[in-house]
């Protein structure tokens, strides 16, 4: 006979938990999460092959993603005010056009490139056009449109090209503890070498978040739809540039409040705490396109200098 004694209990391995990790709301994430979030899919759609068409769709999802992260905010641009301009610590200054200054920016813009038929008088020719057939809502983008398509067509070559993005969002930024900021540039002008610009087009977020080409200097075009809503959007002007930079880690950035017939140009400078927004008057199109040459000249000097502090037409005032 066999007695078997108390058989010892076996003890087995813990189980793993199947309590589910806490959740987390996109409305919860920080600046940093979602900024960090944001940048991890852009560098990983930069080693995507952008030919093949299954990475085409997956980068217009990864994009959709990139959206709604960016979409959660704290101060929006555009209900920006002075007191918001306070809290990030920017100063602001004035532009005023130096002594032959209009005379070298008209002059500027006359140079005609050989075999461009954006030329200026058929610049002149649209503007006149939509200025007869289009409302004055939906022709104040449309004037914006001719005259920076002119722009482009004189500023781009084999080498360099300027290429126009519109309603390119910025992920939210904080200028300072307790204050972030995020929005929507109207139109995000670049000029970059020829190779980038099929990549800039068709996926402007991922392409312009690479280290080697987000500190190389853009134009911010804000649309205004009057006189009163350019003189309202400065503090909105100020505060998108003041968050490019930060981002970017560029030392200034130029651009401009514009309503299609009356142009006002700024430039923005990076400082340890804050920054200096400098701009100009308003100038006004004109009914004869008197200022038209003045205008583009401006413009193309933004485009070619834009993150040269440095000013070839304004001294500071």
């Amino acid at each position: 006979m066999t007695i078997v004694g108390p058989v010892a209990p076996q003890v087995s391995a813990p189980l793993p938990s199947t309590m589910p990790a806490k959740r987390r709301k996109i409305s919860n994430l920080t600046h940093e999460d979602t900024n960090a979030i944001v940048d991890t899919l852009a560098e990983y759609c930069q080693a995507l092959d952008v030919e093949d068409s299954e990475t085409t769709g997956l980068v217009d999802d990864i994009q959709k993603i990139c959206a709604k992260l960016q979409a959660k905010t704290q101060t929006r641009f555009s209900s920006g005010t002075v007191l918001d301009l306070s809290a990030a610590n920017i100063r602001t200054k004035g532009l005023e056009i130096k002594e032959g200054g209009r005379a070298r920016a008209e002059d500027r813009s006359s140079q005609e490139k050989a075999g461009n038929w954006f030329g200026i008088e058929n610049t002149r020719a649209l503007i006149r056009l939509v200025r007869k057939h289009v409302s004055t809502l939906a022709g104040c983008r449309m004037l914006i449109n001719v005259i920076l398509l002119r722009v482009a067509s004189v500023d781009s070559n084999e080498e360099m090209a300027v290429s126009i993005v519109p309603e390119y969002p910025i992920h939210e930024t904080a200028l300072n503890p307790g204050h972030s900021l995020v929005g929507v540039v109207d139109y995000l002008l670049t000029r970059l070498p020829t190779k980038f610009t099929r990549q800039v087009l068709d996926y402007p977020q991922m392409t312009l978040a690479r280290a080697d080409i987000k500190q190389i200097g853009t134009s911010n075009i804000f649309e205004a739809k009057n006189l009163l809503a350019i003189k309202h959007g400065v503090p909105q002007a100020a505060l998108t540039a003041a968050t490019w930079c930060e981002r970017t880690k560029i030392g200034c950035m130029r651009g401009a409040i514009t309503s299609g017939e009356q142009w006002l140009f700024f430039t923005f400078e990076r400082i340890d705490v804050g920054g200096i927004f400098r701009c100009s008057t308003v100038i006004d199109l004109g009914e004869d396109l008197g200022n038209l040459a003045y205008i583009l000249g401006i413009l193309h000097d933004w485009i070619e200098n834009s993150s040269d502090i440095n000013q070839a037409y304004f001294d500071e005032v």
